[in-house]
This record gives structure tokens, sequence and C-alpha cells, in this order.
């Protein structure tokens, strides 16, 4: 498979899973149905917020959720403003993830 194409597919999916997260005011879904919206968001934040934590796990996936700086501050926004509790968590530990460890503060010096 080409290398263009899979960075641009992976570009994709992060701008996939950062609309996933509905903080944008503007959100389609949200200005056409506010009261089913506001019913159904807590719980696709939480679940794209689970996408993201899994995702920190792969060494890969890291790397290229660390080069959308969109990322960690949309995750940030949702640990102080998330529409649930688990979505909270879940925003917390994919930036926990996000860290870098040890290991790889080692090898940059």
């Amino acid at each position: 498979m080409d290398e263009r194409y899979d960075l641009k597919r992976a570009a994709g999916v992060v701008d996939t899973l950062l609309e996933g997260l509905l903080l944008d005011p503007k959100q389609p879904r949200k200005l056409h149905d506010q009261e089913t919206f506001e019913q159904v968001a807590p719980k696709i934040q939480q679940d794209f917020t689970t996408c993201f934590k899994q995702l920190c796990l792969d060494v890969s996936c890291r790397q290229k959720l660390l080069e959308d700086d969109r990322v960690i501050k949309s995750l940030c926004m949702i640990t102080v403003a998330g529409k649930s509790l688990d979505a909270q968590r879940d925003a917390k530990a994919a930036l926990e993830a996000l860290k870098p460890t040890t290991l790889e503060l080692q090898k940059s010096w």
C-alpha cells in the first residue's frame, strides 16, 4: 500500500476522532436538534474518549496523535468540561498515556 495513502488515512482518523468529542459549538448535530443532541452527547463523547485512550496504548498511534496539537487541547477540555464523568476519566487516562515514557526520554537525550 502507498505510504502517502496511509498517512492521509491516519490524518482522517484523527479528524474523525476529534469531531466525535463534540467540542465544536457549531456541531451540525447540535444545531439540528438540541434536545436529542444533549441526550446522546455524553455517551458519544465517552465512546470517543475511550477510542483515544485505547489508541494511546499503541506506539505508532501515540506518535500520530501527538503530531496533531488539537488532540492534547481537546482531551484537556474534556477533562475539565466533559459531558460525563466517564468521558472525563477516559480523557485523563489518554493524556497520561500520551506522556513520554522514561525510555523515550532517555532515547531523546
